[in-house]
């Protein structure tokens, strides 16, 4: 038994640098067999089996996390800009969505008057723009 945890161990060591090439889908399916390996290993208990498939996960995560990070880097961070552009835009999103809400409340509430009303929907429309412009330029300077 600590043969086939040694053999193990060693395997995802030497193969970690294999694994750094690999997509996270071809590495989620390499370590699916092996849990299915596991999981189908009768001289295991069930407390042994549970305790591999969490060591293995951990692996797993490792090997995703480093994965990722080595793809990050070379990319020199454009998935970083890409990432940051997208994040500015679904903020832009919900901002305009925010002021439709408000609008919309503005003219269903009946207690106030037309002008208080006029008023405060111009409020609304210049606070809107300033913050959409600033989000703008950030979006363009990246």
């Amino acid at each position: 038994m600590k043969k086939l945890l040694v053999s193990v161990f060693v395997f995802l060591f030497t193969s970690a640098a294999l694994f750094s090439q690999k997509s996270n889908s071809q590495i989620g399916r390499e370590y699916g067999e092996k849990y299915r390996q596991i999981g189908q290993d009768r001289s295991l208990s069930g407390y042994e089996k549970g305790q591999r498939k969490k060591q293995l996960s951990l692996k797993k995560k490792q090997e995703m996390i480093r994965n990722n990070q080595n793809h990050n880097h070379n990319n020199h961070g454009v998935t970083s800009n890409s990432n940051e552009k997208e994040r500015l835009e679904k903020k832009i999103d919900r901002l305009e969505e925010k002021y439709d809400r408000e609008k919309k409340n503005i003219e269903n509430n009946y207690n106030l008057s037309k002008s208080e009303k006029k008023s405060r929907k111009k409020l609304l429309e210049k606070k809107y723009k300033a913050e959409k412009e600033i989000l703008k330029k950030r979006k363009d300077d990246l």
